[in-house]
């Protein structure tokens, strides 16, 4: 009886940590509206760069590739999406970078 139990428990127990696990990958936000072709909307990326107080700042970059996926829940194709950063061998991809000097 108590092997049931333990093993009922266990697969519960398990449901549970699967789910809150993964019930974030279906979190979404509002939609972003109100961009036009001559005054787009802005993203920005932030890069929390951690360093001990007193280290010096070592020069560094971070290289960030950024890919379109949809427009306006359209499939993103070279058409009806504009240009992103630097060019890469993929025309939906764009490259950006930021340098850190000391």
């Amino acid at each position: 009886m108590f092997r049931k139990a333990n093993i009922g428990l266990a697969l519960l127990l398990a449901f549970v940590l699967c789910f809150s696990a993964v019930s974030s990958a279906f979190a979404e936000g509002d939609p972003l509206t109100g961009g036009t072709e001559t005054d787009p909307i802005e993203a920005s990326i932030k890069k929390v760069f951690k360093m001990p107080q007193g280290t010096p700042l070592p020069g560094a970059t971070f290289d960030f590739i950024v890919t379109s996926i949809s427009a306006n829940e359209v499939a993103a194709t070279t058409a009806n999406m504009p240009t992103l950063g630097a060019s890469t061998s993929n025309p939906l991809e764009g490259k950006f970078s930021v340098t850190y000097s000391d």
